[in-house]
């Protein structure tokens, strides 16, 4: 069977040590494991130009395959950490 995104089967190890908290991991249950730019912009509220230039930037981080770029869930998930807005 030819692996793909959507057969792609996460490690939870790894999952679990990016959500130090445990609030990100049922919140990002109905995504694939290698999440596309549609599914982090729609979690995130953003466009997918926004999420595209996290990317490029290096701020978030993905592989690009041709045109298209996937997201493992445990960078999301560490993205997520970087920018919280945590009171002092």
């Amino acid at each position: 069977m030819a692996m793909n995104a959507e057969t792609l089967k996460p490690n939870y190890e790894a999952l679990e040590r990016a959500d130090k908290d445990g609030i990100y991991i049922e919140a990002l249950a109905c995504y694939p494991y290698m999440m596309t730019v549609e599914n982090a912009a729609e979690f995130l509220g953003q466009t997918q130009q926004g999420v595209t230039q996290f990317l490029r930037e290096g701020r978030l981080h993905g592989v690009k395959s041709g045109k298209f770029w996937r997201i493992p869930k445990t960078r999301f998930i560490e993205f997520l950490y970087q920018n919280e807005n945590v009171p002092n």
